[in-house]
Protein backbone atom coordinates (compact mmCIF):
# COMPACT_ATOMS: atom_id res chain seq x y z
CA UNK A 1 0.00 0.00 0.00
CA UNK A 2 1.41 3.15 -1.11
CA UNK A 3 0.85 6.84 1.30
CA UNK A 4 1.19 9.77 -1.33
CA UNK A 5 2.13 13.22 -0.23
CA UNK A 6 1.23 14.92 -3.74
CA UNK A 7 -1.36 14.50 -6.43
CA UNK A 8 1.38 13.89 -8.99
CA UNK A 9 2.62 10.77 -7.03
CA UNK A 10 -0.29 8.65 -7.77
CA UNK A 11 -0.82 9.41 -11.07
CA UNK A 12 -1.12 6.01 -13.59
CA UNK A 13 -3.12 4.10 -11.14
CA UNK A 14 -6.36 3.36 -11.82
CA UNK A 15 -8.97 2.91 -8.61
CA UNK A 16 -12.23 1.62 -8.21
CA UNK A 17 -13.52 2.81 -5.10
CA UNK A 18 -12.45 6.30 -4.00
CA UNK A 19 -13.03 6.99 -0.35
CA UNK A 20 -13.41 11.20 0.59
CA UNK A 21 -13.00 13.14 3.76
CA UNK A 22 -14.99 16.07 4.03
CA UNK A 23 -13.71 19.23 5.83
CA UNK A 24 -10.66 20.37 4.27
CA UNK A 25 -10.83 18.03 1.78
CA UNK A 26 -13.99 18.00 -0.05
CA UNK A 27 -14.90 21.16 1.37
CA UNK A 28 -13.88 24.22 3.66
CA UNK A 29 -15.01 23.18 7.18
CA UNK A 30 -18.79 23.10 7.25
CA UNK A 31 -19.69 24.77 4.21
CA UNK A 32 -21.21 23.63 0.88
CA UNK A 33 -19.31 22.07 -1.69
CA UNK A 34 -18.05 24.34 -4.49
CA UNK A 35 -19.77 24.24 -7.81
CA UNK A 36 -16.87 22.74 -9.78
CA UNK A 37 -15.85 20.54 -6.79
CA UNK A 38 -19.89 19.56 -7.02
CA UNK A 39 -19.65 18.54 -11.31
CA UNK A 40 -16.13 17.23 -10.82
CA UNK A 41 -17.53 14.65 -8.07
CA UNK A 42 -20.77 13.65 -9.81
CA UNK A 43 -18.73 12.45 -13.17
CA UNK A 44 -16.46 10.68 -10.63
CA UNK A 45 -19.62 8.43 -9.41
CA UNK A 46 -20.51 7.44 -12.71
CA UNK A 47 -17.88 5.14 -13.05
CA UNK A 48 -16.60 4.55 -9.25
CA UNK A 49 -17.84 3.56 -5.95
CA UNK A 50 -17.53 7.21 -4.05
CA UNK A 51 -17.66 7.31 -0.20
CA UNK A 52 -17.69 10.29 1.62
CA UNK A 53 -15.69 9.90 5.29
CA UNK A 54 -16.63 12.28 8.00
CA UNK A 55 -16.34 12.47 12.00
CA UNK A 56 -19.60 14.93 11.19
CA UNK A 57 -23.42 13.55 11.71
CA UNK A 58 -24.88 12.33 8.61
CA UNK A 59 -27.42 15.44 8.51
CA UNK A 60 -24.47 17.55 8.45
CA UNK A 61 -23.18 15.15 5.95
CA UNK A 62 -25.68 15.92 3.25
CA UNK A 63 -26.15 19.82 4.41
CA UNK A 64 -22.28 19.72 3.25
CA UNK A 65 -22.28 17.56 0.21
CA UNK A 66 -25.74 18.04 -0.99
CA UNK A 67 -28.83 15.77 -1.60
CA UNK A 68 -28.06 15.51 -4.90
CA UNK A 69 -25.63 12.41 -4.57
CA UNK A 70 -28.54 10.97 -2.86
CA UNK A 71 -28.18 7.38 -4.61
CA UNK A 72 -25.01 7.83 -5.63
CA UNK A 73 -22.32 7.74 -2.74
CA UNK A 74 -21.85 5.83 0.25
CA UNK A 75 -21.42 7.33 3.70
CA UNK A 76 -19.01 6.97 6.61
CA UNK A 77 -20.80 9.12 8.86
CA UNK A 78 -19.22 9.59 12.45
CA UNK A 79 -15.69 8.49 11.66
CA UNK A 80 -17.96 5.26 10.01
CA UNK A 81 -19.65 4.47 13.19
CA UNK A 82 -22.86 5.56 11.44
CA UNK A 83 -22.48 3.65 7.95
CA UNK A 84 -25.04 4.34 4.80
CA UNK A 85 -25.26 2.55 1.60
CA UNK A 86 -25.67 4.09 -1.60
CA UNK A 87 -28.97 3.49 -1.54
CA UNK A 88 -29.18 5.18 1.68
CA UNK A 89 -30.20 2.09 4.26
CA UNK A 90 -28.39 1.79 7.54
CA UNK A 91 -25.62 -1.08 7.03
CA UNK A 92 -24.68 -0.29 10.74
CA UNK A 93 -24.87 2.35 13.50
CA UNK A 94 -22.86 1.92 16.90
CA UNK A 95 -24.21 4.55 19.19
CA UNK A 96 -22.42 5.33 22.81
CA UNK A 97 -24.01 4.40 26.29
CA UNK A 98 -24.29 7.06 28.79
CA UNK A 99 -21.17 5.89 30.68
CA UNK A 100 -19.00 6.27 27.88
CA UNK A 101 -20.54 9.77 27.18
CA UNK A 102 -19.61 10.61 31.14
CA UNK A 103 -16.45 9.74 30.37
CA UNK A 104 -15.28 11.59 27.37
CA UNK A 105 -17.27 14.74 28.99
CA UNK A 106 -14.87 14.47 32.06
CA UNK A 107 -11.74 14.72 29.48
CA UNK A 108 -13.30 17.78 27.93
CA UNK A 109 -13.97 19.29 31.23
CA UNK A 110 -10.05 19.23 32.33
CA UNK A 111 -9.12 20.16 29.13
CA UNK A 112 -12.10 22.99 29.74
CA UNK A 113 -10.28 24.34 33.30
CA UNK A 114 -6.60 23.94 32.26
CA UNK A 115 -7.46 25.85 29.00
CA UNK A 116 -9.83 28.03 30.23
CA UNK A 117 -8.03 31.40 28.16
CA UNK A 118 -8.98 29.64 24.84
CA UNK A 119 -12.90 29.99 25.77
CA UNK A 120 -13.80 33.90 26.85
CA UNK A 121 -15.31 34.33 23.36
CA UNK A 122 -17.18 31.37 22.55
CA UNK A 123 -20.69 30.26 22.25
CA UNK A 124 -20.89 27.91 25.48
CA UNK A 125 -23.55 26.14 23.43
CA UNK A 126 -21.53 25.36 20.44
CA UNK A 127 -18.54 23.91 21.98
CA UNK A 128 -20.17 19.95 22.31
CA UNK A 129 -21.92 18.24 20.29
CA UNK A 130 -23.53 15.04 21.23
CA UNK A 131 -23.67 12.95 17.70
CA UNK A 132 -24.30 9.38 19.14
CA UNK A 133 -22.20 7.26 17.86
CA UNK A 134 -19.52 10.32 19.24
CA UNK A 135 -18.79 13.27 21.07
CA UNK A 136 -16.84 15.75 19.06
CA UNK A 137 -15.83 18.94 20.73
CA UNK A 138 -14.94 22.61 18.93
CA UNK A 139 -12.27 24.60 21.09
CA UNK A 140 -14.20 27.86 19.47
CA UNK A 141 -17.52 26.56 18.72
CA UNK A 142 -18.87 24.26 15.27
CA UNK A 143 -20.69 27.07 13.89
CA UNK A 144 -17.78 30.08 14.58
CA UNK A 145 -17.05 32.56 11.79
CA UNK A 146 -14.85 30.14 9.22
CA UNK A 147 -12.67 32.35 9.08
CA UNK A 148 -11.90 32.28 12.80
CA UNK A 149 -12.03 28.46 12.40
CA UNK A 150 -9.14 28.31 9.78
CA UNK A 151 -6.96 30.98 11.55
CA UNK A 152 -7.52 29.23 15.05
CA UNK A 153 -5.32 25.88 14.72
CA UNK A 154 -4.07 25.75 10.92
CA UNK A 155 -0.62 23.70 12.11
CA UNK A 156 -2.57 21.41 14.41
CA UNK A 157 0.21 22.43 16.87
CA UNK A 158 -2.17 23.93 19.88
CA UNK A 159 -4.56 20.71 19.73
CA UNK A 160 -1.25 18.27 19.77
CA UNK A 161 0.00 20.32 22.72
CA UNK A 162 -3.40 20.09 24.89
CA UNK A 163 -3.61 16.33 24.16
CA UNK A 164 -0.23 16.11 25.23
CA UNK A 165 -0.49 17.85 28.58
CA UNK A 166 -4.11 16.44 29.09
CA UNK A 167 -3.62 12.56 27.58
CA UNK A 168 -7.38 10.77 27.41
CA UNK A 169 -6.50 7.34 29.68
CA UNK A 170 -9.26 5.31 28.31
CA UNK A 171 -9.41 1.35 28.15
CA UNK A 172 -12.52 1.67 26.25
CA UNK A 173 -12.09 4.79 24.39
CA UNK A 174 -9.98 7.22 22.39
CA UNK A 175 -9.96 11.13 20.60
CA UNK A 176 -8.51 12.25 17.52
CA UNK A 177 -7.67 15.60 16.05
CA UNK A 178 -10.63 16.35 14.07
CA UNK A 179 -11.54 18.96 11.39
CA UNK A 180 -10.43 22.53 12.34
CA UNK A 181 -11.00 23.57 15.40
CA UNK A 182 -12.18 19.73 17.24
CA UNK A 183 -11.53 16.70 19.09
CA UNK A 184 -13.44 13.64 18.13
CA UNK A 185 -14.04 11.30 20.56
CA UNK A 186 -15.44 7.60 20.08
CA UNK A 187 -15.03 3.58 20.77
CA UNK A 188 -11.42 2.65 20.95
CA UNK A 189 -10.75 1.30 17.59
CA UNK A 190 -13.37 1.99 15.86
CA UNK A 191 -11.95 5.29 14.28
CA UNK A 192 -11.94 5.36 10.43
CA UNK A 193 -9.64 2.91 9.18
CA UNK A 194 -11.43 0.06 10.65
CA UNK A 195 -14.59 1.49 9.37
CA UNK A 196 -13.80 1.43 5.77
CA UNK A 197 -12.00 -1.59 6.21
CA UNK A 198 -15.49 -3.17 7.30
CA UNK A 199 -17.05 -1.09 4.65
CA UNK A 200 -14.64 -3.08 2.26
CA UNK A 201 -15.02 -6.45 3.47
CA UNK A 202 -18.70 -6.37 3.43
CA UNK A 203 -18.98 -5.48 -0.40
CA UNK A 204 -15.87 -7.49 -1.21
CA UNK A 205 -13.87 -4.65 -2.67
CA UNK A 206 -10.12 -5.40 -2.90
CA UNK A 207 -7.52 -3.11 -0.83
CA UNK A 208 -5.47 -2.73 -3.72
CA UNK A 209 -8.62 -1.29 -6.14
CA UNK A 210 -9.09 1.59 -3.22
CA UNK A 211 -7.76 5.14 -2.22
CA UNK A 212 -8.71 7.31 0.58
CA UNK A 213 -8.21 11.26 0.02
CA UNK A 214 -7.96 13.40 3.01
CA UNK A 215 -6.23 16.47 4.63
CA UNK A 216 -5.14 14.91 7.92
CA UNK A 217 -3.20 11.88 7.33
CA UNK A 218 -0.71 13.15 9.53
CA UNK A 219 0.38 11.21 13.20
CA UNK A 220 -2.78 11.96 15.99
CA UNK A 221 -4.55 13.39 12.75
CA UNK A 222 -8.47 11.83 12.11
CA UNK A 223 -7.02 9.90 8.62
CA UNK A 224 -4.16 8.60 10.29
CA UNK A 225 -5.90 5.37 11.04
CA UNK A 226 -6.36 4.39 7.33
CA UNK A 227 -2.73 4.22 6.92
CA UNK A 228 -2.10 0.64 6.04
CA UNK A 229 -6.33 0.11 5.36
CA UNK A 230 -5.53 0.76 1.21
CA UNK A 231 -3.68 3.85 -0.51
CA UNK A 232 -3.88 7.03 1.07
CA UNK A 233 -3.80 10.53 -1.10
CA UNK A 234 -2.56 13.47 1.91
CA UNK A 235 -3.82 16.57 0.38
CA UNK A 236 -3.87 20.64 1.97
CA UNK A 237 -7.37 21.07 0.75
CA UNK A 238 -10.81 21.07 -1.47
CA UNK A 239 -8.34 22.57 -4.39
CA UNK A 240 -5.65 19.14 -4.21
CA UNK A 241 -8.55 17.54 -4.10
CA UNK A 242 -10.41 18.51 -7.30
CA UNK A 243 -6.81 18.38 -8.93
CA UNK A 244 -7.03 14.42 -8.01
CA UNK A 245 -10.26 13.69 -9.25
CA UNK A 246 -9.78 15.38 -12.56
CA UNK A 247 -6.90 13.00 -13.32
CA UNK A 248 -9.24 10.42 -12.20
CA UNK A 249 -12.11 11.77 -14.77
CA UNK A 250 -9.56 12.63 -17.49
Amino acid sequence: MKNFNAVLDSQGKIYKHVFFDVDKTLTRSRTLIEPQMKAALFKLCATKDVVVVSGAQIEQIWKQVGVDFSGKVFVLAQNGNYAVAKDRKDLWRNNLSEGEKREMMEHIGLIRRQFKELFVDVDEHDLVQDRGCQITFSLVGHNAELTRKERFDPKVELRTSILEKIPFSSKTLEVKIGGTTSFDYFRRGKNKGYNISQLMKFYGWKTEDSIYIGDALFSGGNDDSVIGVCDTLQVSGPEETLAAISKMIS
